[in-house]
């Protein structure tokens, strides 16, 4: 009988720690496809680089799946930034009537950081981007740091539009 609780046991453990493992890293194996596919993939108009936005001049669709679920009024541009060598410089202007945003997500898919619309409203925002170990003061110019855990980061740009003719 001790046999079989400790072997019952044994099994729960390894089940809970294969769960754990798993909820640790599927974000990241998840984000790493997702870059890979981002950087490494042909596209209509070449291939994303790292540091570069990269534009779709049309709405988002059903069809999108890009790690999460598109705004349907909005058109996106995305960005792996690498923060290994350098920080980066991100802005956003005045949206006017537009919401206008980006945020940031470290390699394990958590959002460190947004600019741009809030509820604030759309004021123009200049950010400096960096990594845990970066050291360093603010610059002139720049309205805030966000700093992320990790120096692999994805920026992901929205911009509102009615459509048809307004993205022309």
């Amino acid at each position: 009988m001790a046999l079989t609780v400790q072997s019952e046991w044994r099994e729960d453990y390894a089940y809970l720690l294969g769960m754990q493992a798993y909820m640790y890293g599927y974000p990241s194996i998840h984000f790493a496809k997702v870059r890979y596919a981002s950087l490494h993939a042909p596209r209509a108009g070449g291939i994303t680089k790292v540091n570069q936005l990269f534009h779709k001049p049309r709405l988002s669709n059903h069809k999108d799946k890009l790690g999460g679920s598109p705004m349907r009024d909005a058109i996106y541009s995305v960005a792996w930034l690498d923060l290994s060598r350098e920080p980066i410089v991100a802005g956003s202007p005045d949206g006017g009537e537009r919401y206008v945003g980006m945020q940031f997500a470290e390699f394990y898919s958590d959002i460190f950081g947004y600019i741009g619309s809030g509820p604030e409203g759309n004021k123009p925002e200049v950010c400096l981007v960096v990594d845990s170990s970066w050291q360093g003061e603010k610059p002139a110019g720049i309205d805030r740091i966000l700093r992320s855990p990790t120096p692999c980061v994805m920026a992901v740009a929205r911009v509102s539009t009615p459509g048809g003719d307004d993205l022309t």
